[in-house]
């Protein structure tokens, strides 16, 4: 069973990684990290991080009144959402459809180290399982297993529902089509951004920090950085760079729009987030 910490007084500029990262340089294990933002796409100053060890738990709360990005932490047990969090939880729901898959199963809430095999092993009535990895090639934590009639989904997923796999308890239900909708917390209002901040897709998995700096080095930039995984060794396949005006940011984009660097055609454009 996990244990969950609140992480409070967070810089609004803080992202999952660098929570994630936090833990793990201070010679913890943590299971997964993230921050809360609101419904505009703004930090709402606070993050969650869960630990699969109480062991772990009680070495990350040391971190408590700790300096980090220019803030005191607050690191202590989550208290769960407020007394109000329900109902405003069971309002958004019932204003959200989503159309199901009866021939097929999301099974969430999977160790990162769950292989495809051992899932349809769970399901041997199914006729494909599919594990959703995240662009670093790591596991994001559930599958899709589909099935050849609407009586054998079903069942399995009366069947599987809480089972026990790897320590959790596995989340069985009907997919949803087009369940994107569920995250609306990563839409982000335009208006909160910057517009210094450039956004470089596309990237190729060689392309290095110090490459992305020697494109960009005929402009004055302040900072650039490629995106790497949560453990630092691949990278995210995207990078920002980030100038002290939008008129130069866009002169950036202007210029470095479809470049081509390792084989691969650059694409630019204003970073929402920052």
């Amino acid at each position: 069973m996990s244990i969950t910490l609140y992480v409070g007084n967070l810089t609004w500029e803080c992202n999952d990684d660098e929570l994630f990262d936090l833990f793990v340089n201070a010679g913890t294990n943590p299971h997964g990290a993230e921050v809360i933002f609101g419904r505009k796409g703004r930090s709402q100053g606070y993050g969650l991080a869960t630990f699969n060890t109480q062991a772990d738990a009680d070495a990350a709360m040391q971190l408590n009144d700790t300096e980090f990005q220019g803030r005191n932490l607050i690191v202590r047990p989550d208290r769960g959402p407020t007394a109000k969090a329900p109902k405003q939880r069971k309002q958004r729901q019932a204003t959200e459809e989503f159309e199901t898959n009866p021939l097929a199963l999301f099974v969430g809430n999977l160790a990162w180290e769950t292989t495809e095999e051992e899932v349809i092993q769970l399901f041997p009535g199914a006729t494909s399982c599919s594990l959703k990895l995240g662009r670093d090639g790591r596991s994001r934590g559930f599958a899709v297993c589909t099935f050849d009639s609407e009586d054998a989904a079903a069942s399995a997923m009366n069947a599987m529902q809480g089972y026990n796999l790897s320590g959790r308890e596995l989340l069985v239900r009907f997919d949803r089509v087009g369940g994107k909708k569920t995250r609306k917390r990563r839409e982000f209002d335009e208006t909160q951004s910057t517009g210094c901040s450039v956004f470089v897709g596309n990237l190729a998995w060689s392309t290095s920090t110090d490459t992305l700096k020697e494109v960009f080095s005929q402009f004055n930039y302040v900072n650039a950085a490629v995106a790497y995984g949560r453990k630092g060794e691949r990278s995210r396949g995207y990078g920002t760079v980030l100038f002290n005006t939008p008129e130069e940011a866009q002169n950036a984009i202007q210029q470095i729009q479809g470049v081509v660097v390792d084989e691969r055609e650059l694409l630019c454009k204003i970073d929402m987030r920052a």
